[in-house]
């Protein structure tokens, strides 16, 4: 009884220290934006500029580090100041601390801006988190065209919903088609051929098993879902023809749902599971690889559905669907 008494004393102790400290990081934003626009006010009066120059930053640094230690660098001032730019209202922000706001100060963009500012409000993220949800999405973009539009980011300025390029591709691709793999190493034997089955593997096969095709391949696959990863993330079974199976993490492809040890991130993959529960076999298409290694796929399934071919027909679009439900937001 005592040490259950104690144990909840000290968990109290933990959450109060907590609270406290949150109060202080917010009161940093606080003080950094008042100190911004006193530095911005003093850069606009003539006086001061023409006796400072552009090194007023510079001797600010000098003297208050040398007064007030740490936390005066030329760096950290010159963000002070960016700071009450980037937020010139008549009170400094209060939604995050300002360590969360020292990474949304580095976007250009006030949309994009403001859309992580939301999603780390309202997901509690830290600013830990914050960094690599950004980096993340910034990597994956240079990955797609230079001319990504609001769309591609998932920010519309009528609010209507982003849209996904359609699943069209998998509907209407010739599902299972072999390719022929070209080697001046590897050769197979007599009367056989080897096989390219995607994912890097390569297998050797009679010539008059395979329905050898030249056409540029569609990369689609039967697959079986081994586990969820979080919500935008799956480890898959795939069939890659010929009796090849192979266990791959597949990454689904235009969206991005939120860490897994975040609330929403919980909720969409909890969302996945449901969805998936009851269908024994998915169809997907793979793309390239993300920095990760995944491969970045479309997903269609169908419960109680375990033909492929029916699943690409009549199947829906998961991508889609965790978009619509608010569980991911297009990349």
């Amino acid at each position: 009884m005592q040490r259950s008494l104690a144990a909840q004393k000290y968990k109290k102790l933990i959450q109060e220290i907590g609270h406290l400290f949150e109060q202080a990081r917010h009161a940093l934003a606080d003080c950094y934006w008042e100190i911004g626009k006193r530095i911005v006010n003093i850069e606009q009066e003539k006086q001061i500029r023409a006796a400072y120059g552009a090194n007023l930053l510079e001797r600010l640094s000098k003297d208050l580090t040398k007064k007030y230690g740490e936390g005066f660098s030329q760096r950290n001032l010159e963000r002070m100041r960016k700071f009450y730019l980037t937020y010139p209202k008549s009170t400094a922000p209060s939604k995050l601390c300002w360590t969360h706001y020292a990474e949304l100060l580095n976007l250009k963009e006030p949309d994009m801006r403001a859309r992580y500012e939301s999603i780390a409000e309202q997901n509690r993220l830290s600013h830990r988190q914050l960094r690599k949800l950004i980096r993340e999405e910034n990597a994956l973009l240079r990955g797609h065209s230079p001319r990504a539009d609001r769309r591609q980011l998932g920010i519309l300025k009528d609010g209507t919903p982003a849209t996904l390029k359609s699943a069209t591709n998998l509907r209407s691709g010739i599902f299972g088609t072999a390719t022929e793999f070209q080697s001046e190493r590897l050769k197979a034997q007599p009367g056989h051929v080897l096989v390219d089955c995607g994912f890097h593997v390569v297998r050797t096969m009679p010539r008059s098993d395979v329905p050898i095709s030249t056409r540029r391949p569609d990369y689609l696959y039967p697959a079986t879902i081994e586990r969820v990863i979080d919500g935008d993330t799956l480890m898959l079974i795939i069939d890659c023809g010929g009796g090849v199976f192979i266990r791959q993490s597949i990454r689904l492809r235009g969206i991005n749902a939120l860490e897994v040890d975040t609330p929403r991130g919980k909720q969409a993959k909890h969302f996945v599971e449901r969805t998936l529960k009851d269908a024994p076999t998915v169809v997907i298409r793979t793309y390239s690889t993300d920095l990760h290694g995944r491969y970045v796929a479309d997903l269609l399934y169908l419960p109680g559905e375990a033909d492929p071919a029916v699943i690409q027909r009549d199947g829906k679009y998961l991508n889609q669907e965790l978009l619509d439900a608010g569980h991911a937001y297009a990349l």
